[in-house]
């Protein structure tokens, strides 16, 4: 999904910064990310960068003590702490990230799982051009 939208951020032409920020993650993931910045970089006029984030999360994991301890929340603390370090790169841009969100249902129980990448332009312009046509149906 992630794929899709910075393919479709680059095809925009609109500046734009795609990063790959591994968390602990197996290398077939990794692969999977360093190829899709490849194909990026070579395919548009995109910025690239790879910020590994595994100490962060790790010290963050060790920090709480077991009484916190929960697999699904540490799995949340992962996506959050990439948000983190989006929202960090984009405003040192002047830009916006621009994400998925997929909405799913278990049981009872409904979420939104995000992924991002970053794109920056005029943020003011873009950002009242989606909101007048948010109003327009």
């Amino acid at each position: 999904d992630s794929a899709v939208v910075s393919t479709l951020c680059a095809k925009t032409k609109i500046p734009t910064i795609a990063v790959g920020m591994p968390i602990n993650s197996n290398a077939r993931n990794t692969e999977l990310s360093n190829k899709q910045l490849s194909f990026l970089k070579k395919n548009f006029d995109v910025v690239t960068n790879e910020i590994d984030l595994s100490l962060i999360y790790n010290s963050f994991e060790k920090s709480m003590s077991k009484e916190f301890y929960s697999e699904l929340g540490f799995a949340n603390s992962k996506s959050r702490i990439r948000m983190l370090t989006l929202y960090q790169i984009a405003t040192s841009h002047g830009g916006i990230v621009v994400g998925i969100v997929k909405e799913y249902h278990k049981g009872n129980q409904s979420g939104l799982i995000d992924g991002y990448i970053i794109s920056t332009k005029d943020v003011h312009e873009k950002r009242n051009h989606c909101q007048q046509r948010h109003m327009e149906g």
